[in-house]
């Protein structure tokens, strides 16, 4: 798998940190394209090179990502979208 190009969030089923994350980007108004590391084995693979074991990995560029639910980051890569 090539690194991807824009912000993604790499996650897996049942998991209770992804489903947060997922929560805290749709109420800044944020949805991310989603890759399930347990169908991509080359997804996983990725996310293991990075040195992350636990989903999920949310990557916004080469040298911006991380594990986990994580609202500080959340918050401050993610500025809250005004409503139209």
């Amino acid at each position: 798998m090539t690194q991807p190009t824009v912000p993604t969030v790499f996650s897996k089923p049942k998991c209770v940190q992804c489903d947060a994350t997922d929560r805290a980007l749709d109420k800044r108004g944020h949805r991310l394209p989603h890759i399930d590391v347990t169908r991509d084995p080359a997804a996983l693979e990725f996310i293991l090179a990075l040195d992350y074991q636990q989903a999920p990995v949310v990557w916004i560029s080469p040298t911006v990502h991380w594990s986990g639910f994580r609202p500080d980051l959340i918050n401050q890569h993610f500025p809250k979208e005004n409503a139209a």
